[in-house]
């Protein structure tokens, strides 16, 4: 990269951990783990390597838009032209960048010589940021996500009748909630997407293997799980002072773009069903 002096795909890794483990009494411990873990590398190279010329940059659907390529673009494609596809030309600091921590615990207690009950609770944050570029032509993008994710799982299990059958029941939460920023710049376009999700999702199961004889076992088990999902979008594109959204809802068997004010589509969706093995 000409501009930093820095090479395109070079790489930095970061990562930690750390346990903490504790046993109370001879029946109950606790493990506790926390980890962080960063990737970041110095972007992917986008190369131009040619114009349709036939095909103006126009969008009817942004009625101020240009309708000409603009001339850097024709420039740049003949300097390429001259160029080892391993030397390129680029505007800004390239990146991927990928940053998550985590904090798992384990609390278990055995409550009998034949019951022990277990509680798993789990926490994950991740935040991404990408940046590209296609070289110097005014065409870059940025996107920035940002996840959260939380699971609960609460078990009882054991064995019986002399440990021919054992056996687990249990019940279980996870939860999912997160964010996307991606806006780009295209040839004096300025295109802003968005969007969030909040996803929730709850289950029971049980599950019990039987020793028939030493050589034949009988594993019966099932599961009921309910998901709610909701997400929520939203895209407008800007070319000077006038913006228009580009989200489009039916009306009525033809498609047409929302106002500007009403910018904003929410979906959502509610599931259930039962499972089973044997």
């Amino acid at each position: 990269n000409p501009l930093n002096g820095t090479r395109l795909g070079g790489q930095g890794i970061r990562s930690i951990r750390a346990t903490l483990a504790g046993q109370f009494t001879p029946d109950i411990s606790n493990t506790l783990i926390i980890s962080y873990d960063e990737n970041e590398n110095n972007g992917r190279s986008m190369i131009l390597e040619a114009v349709n010329r036939d095909i103006p940059n126009y969008d009817p659907k942004v009625p101020d838009a240009p309708n000409l390529w603009p001339q850097r673009l024709l420039d740049l494609l003949e300097r390429q032209k001259g160029r080892s596809v391993h030397d390129i030309e680029s505007a800004l600091r390239q990146r991927d960048r990928v940053q998550a921590w985590s904090l798992t615990n384990t609390f278990e207690a055995r409550l009998s010589d034949s019951v022990q009950a277990k509680l798993i609770a789990a926490y994950r944050e991740v935040e991404t940021d990408v940046v590209t570029d296609i070289q110097v032509s005014a065409t870059t993008s940025e996107q920035k996500n940002s996840l959260q994710h939380m699971s609960v799982e609460a078990q009882l299990l054991g064995d019986a009748f002399d440990g021919r059958l054992n056996w687990v029941t249990g019940l279980y939460y996870y939860s999912e909630s997160g964010l996307e920023d991606s806006p780009g710049d295209f040839y004096g376009k300025w295109i802003l997407q968005q969007g969030a999700i909040d996803n929730q999702s709850y289950s029971a199961f049980a599950q019990g293997s039987f020793k028939l004889t030493p050589d034949l076992t009988l594993t019966v088990g099932g599961r009921y799980t309910r998901d709610d999902k909701k997400m929520d979008l939203r895209q407008t594109v800007s070319v000077g002072p006038y913006t228009q959204c580009m989200l489009q809802v039916d009306n009525g068997g033809s498609l047409g773009f929302l106002p500007l004010d009403a910018c904003q589509v929410n979906l959502k969706d509610s599931f259930s069903k039962p499972t089973g093995t044997i």
